[in-house]
């Protein structure tokens, strides 16, 4: 029953859905507000810090790739490398938010 221009909510049995965006992709996954709000505050103040974080290199590197003339990619492989590092880390904060949320909805924890 899904509908492809909506994204379902992580929590299983939640019909909450948000609208899908162009920017994301197929395995977009999100949260509603309800079920975001049974994680731990200090762990979404964390996972919301982080992204910022790789938001923050991201813009970085773009800013750096548009000074770089000469499209010598060496120079951009370490900013690279620093903004998946952080978008990695972003990510493991949004699956331990999911699970924490799930965990919590089903009364487990």
């Amino acid at each position: 029953m899904d509908k492809p221009d909506r994204i379902p909510c992580a929590v299983p049995f939640c019909n909450r859905t948000a609208e899908r965006r162009e920017t994301d992709g197929p395995r977009t996954e999100f949260l509603c507000g309800p079920h975001y709000q049974l994680s731990d505050k200090e762990l979404r103040r964390l996972g919301r810090l982080a992204l910022t974080r790789a938001n923050h290199e991201l813009n970085a590197l773009h800013e750096t790739e548009q000074r770089v003339a000469d499209g010598s990619i060496e120079d951009l492989r370490p900013q690279a490398r620093r903004v998946l590092r952080f978008f990695r880390r972003s990510n493991r904060f949004f699956q331990r938010i999911k699970k924490q949320s799930i965990e919590r909805a089903a009364g487990i924890q």
